[in-house]
């Protein structure tokens, strides 16, 4: 445990006559710093009307000591403030002004350095970097009123300032969060960060720091920070390097901020089409059975081949971080601006179970070692994103939930420490978490549905990514269900109904295949092992030697209740199997439309188990094929129009997917006997795919939307 530097008079709430530290003296104390996150952020609306519903109570004196405790020097505090302000007058709620007092003071009596900005907070600035119209989606506009914005950024921060002005340069103001980062994306990309933006970002920036500056005091030389275009470390480049704001204390009292998550290592899930999941990172870490995984390897496509050759300088690999972190040094320390990281952490992948996941585990520790030491080394200031949630530990060091305290994750805690020279801290969770994944008991996933008050059919969609898969040896699938759900009828009608709808989707253009468990037959609140083929009799494979996904819709009217998923089976030819899925160790799969929760449970099998479903003729409803010819599909911007015959009159419905199988736009209508024509409206732009169903009749069409 490092020795506290006593503070005068803790708080030190006399106003001093002198100027503050600037933020070069003061980032030499600032050590490594922690998020409260998740808490003095949540926005307050209808639906959030206090700070604890994302999970987090306030914040304890116990939760601030074990901070301290575990050798943080620096605590950020994100918060909100417009949804704790009148939205006519701009004036904050004084008693919550008293709240966020209260856990600064906390910190500061504590011996640490607290970072106080306002967060993102409904996107009030945030996604408002913008002066009149832009785009909010490919066929959409909004206009923001830019100089309201900047009105209220300044109102803000003058109150702001004087409520915590009496404090020593131990505060610290940021002016943003991560301004622009949910700039819509379109099919050229995501809408362009130009150098007019960061002029109005500036000036965003710089009404802050005039708000605060004019309240003297210590306010007068306080260090502020200012944000990096969507706080990305490539614009902190590009972009903010050459136009940092203006600020009357002169030179010496900025500095700039970024946020450090490299997707593919940080934050990414599954394996796209574009690249893969980085699990192992740092040169002792990488995997010899795992080489696709590896950060420093990147994927190479020729022809039907895939192969991972190496390459040091991959995106999100270590020689990246370190060719990133020198350029910002050079960038912004080097000229007089100290860096604040201000978020920064990688999620653990629970897929991965024994070394696998003991070298991933290690990989993190890693990471975060080898971010610190850089920090101490350049002069940045780095501040873990901590979330304090048990049941999502991927971003939790400190525990604060549930009656909870102390260090949970011992190892990345231990890793920023030696950055910093001090001790080691006894404690590992590693080990308990690769002899937790070795257990292989049996678990299933359970999927809650929750139905809307609509005149719509509903659709909940439970989707894992293949990955191009060889499926061609296989003659059927097999998989555990109990289908458990309510359903009413659609208003008018006088019947509800539900279908149990696998599906799969292949091909470099992700070509639709579906196979239909109708309200027939499914065994209602009963295990059932439903069966099906892969053939024009069940599910026809478009390309069955590259299968990209695979999935369960439950599609139906007003449909509530649960849906449990295990042990999903790929039938061969001969007689033997192999397992597409058992949820013995996660929920792997994604979820869309109306499921509200994926949870893993473990299921009560009864003894006998019945068939619905075989690899045969019987019982099995055959599917129609798709007559393309049948329908003409007319496509103008924003709108998807069909045209298509039937033999009778039938409900229908018409989806449009995007290539990852989401739907974008879907449409319900009553088809008529002859000639149908029903017109679908979206803003999404790209390839796509078209299914219109009636009755017993189904088209299918792929189609670009320019």
């Amino acid at each position: 445990m490092r020795n506290l530097i006593p503070l005068m008079a803790a708080t030190a709430l006399a106003a001093q006559a002198w100027a503050l530290p600037n933020a070069a003296t003061i980032q030499q104390s600032m050590g490594f710093g922690i998020n409260i996150g998740n808490t003095m952020e949540v926005p307050i609306t209808s639906s959030c009307t206090n700070m604890n519903c994302w999970g987090n109570s306030f914040p304890t004196e116990q939760y601030i000591q074990d901070i301290a405790k575990a050798g943080f020097s620096s605590v950020r505090i994100p918060t909100a403030w417009y949804t704790h302000a009148d939205p006519t007058t701009g004036t904050i709620n004084e008693g919550w002004l008293d709240s966020v007092y209260t856990v600064v003071k906390m910190v500061v009596d504590n011996g640490m350095y607290a970072f106080l900005n306002s967060h993102w907070d409904t996107g009030w600035l945030e996604d408002n970097v913008f002066a009149g119209s832009h785009p909010t989606g490919e066929s959409s506009t909004a206009t923001t009123d830019s100089a309201l914005v900047n009105k209220l950024q300044g109102q803000f921060w003058t109150q702001i300032a004087n409520k915590f002005k009496d404090f020593d340069e131990h505060v610290l103001f940021g002016s943003a969060n991560e301004p622009g980062v949910n700039d819509v994306w379109l099919s050229s990309g995501q809408v362009q960060f130009t150098a007019e933006r960061v002029a109005l970002l500036n000036r965003y920036h710089e009404t802050m720091i005039n708000a605060v500056r004019s309240t003297g005091g210590n306010n007068a030389t306080r260090t502020i920070v200012v944000q990096a275009p969507r706080t990305d470390e490539a614009l902190m480049l590009s972009l903010f390097a050459n136009n940092m704001p203006r600020d009357p204390a002169g030179v010496g009292y900025l500095m700039a901020e970024f946020h450090f998550y490299p997707y593919q290592f940080s934050l990414m899930k599954q394996d796209e089409y574009w690249g893969n999941c980085f699990y192992y990172w740092g040169e002792e870490n990488y995997s010899t059975t795992d080489i696709a995984h590896n950060a420093n390897r990147q994927k190479v496509i020729s022809g039907n081949d895939t192969t991972y050759v190496l390459n040091e300088n991959q995106y999100a690999g270590p020689a990246y971080t370190d060719s990133v972190f020198a350029a910002i040094k050079a960038a912004f320390v080097d000229k007089g601006y100290p860096v604040v990281i201000g978020e920064y952490a990688v999620i653990k992948r629970p897929q991965l179970s024994g070394e696998n996941l003991r070298k991933h585990l290690n990989s993190r520790v890693t990471w975060y070692k080898r971010v610190n030491e850089l920090s101490n080394q350049y002069g940045f200031v780095p501040f873990a994103w901590d979330i304090g949630a048990e049941g999502d530990a991927d971003h939790t060091i400190i525990l604060r939930q549930n009656g909870h305290s102390g260090i949970y994750d011992y190892n990345v805690l231990n890793a920023m420490r030696s950055a910093y020279g001090l001790d080691t801290l006894e404690g590992d969770i590693i080990d308990s978490l690769v002899t937790a994944s070795l257990d292989v008991s049996n678990r299933a996933v359970q999927l809650t549905y929750t139905k809307a008050s609509s005149d719509t059919n509903e659709t909940g969609t439970f989707r894992l990514n293949v990955g191009g898969k060889d499926w061609s040896n296989y003659v059927g699938v097999s998989f555990l269900a109990k289908v458990d759900l309510d359903y009413a009828p659609l208003k008018g009608e006088s019947y509800g109904w539900i279908a149990l709808s696998p599906f799969a989707m292949s091909g470099t253009n992700w070509a639709w295949s579906d196979f239909n468990f109708s309200t027939d037959d499914i065994l209602d609140g009963q295990w059932a092992n439903y069966v099906f083929p892969l053939s024009s009799n069940g599910m026809d494979l478009a390309t069955p030697t590259n299968v990209q996904a695979f999935g369960i819709n439950v599609y139906g009217t007003q449909v509530t209740g649960t849906v449990t998923i295990d042990n999903i089976v790929l039938l061969k030819k001969d007689g033997s199997a192999d397992t597409l899925a058992t949820f013995n160790k996660s929920v792997t799969g994604e979820t869309e439309g109306i499921i509200k929760n994926a949870e893993l449970v473990v299921p009560e099998l009864p003894a006998k188990i019945l068939t619905v479903g075989s690899l045969g003729t019987q019982g099995i409803q055959k599917q129609a094929a798709s007559v393309p010819a049948k329908m003409h599909v007319n496509i103008q911007r924003g709108t998807v129009t069909a045209m298509f015959t039937a033999s009778s009159a039938a409900k229908g419905q018409a989806l449009l997917l995007n290539g990852l199988g989401q739907v974008v736009s879907q449409q319900n209508f009553a088809g008529k006997a002859g000639t149908n024509s029903v017109q679908l409206s979206t803003g999404f732009r790209g390839p796509a795919f078209l299914i219109v169903k009636q009755g017993s009749q189904k088209y299918t069409a792929r189609i670009n939307l320019k």
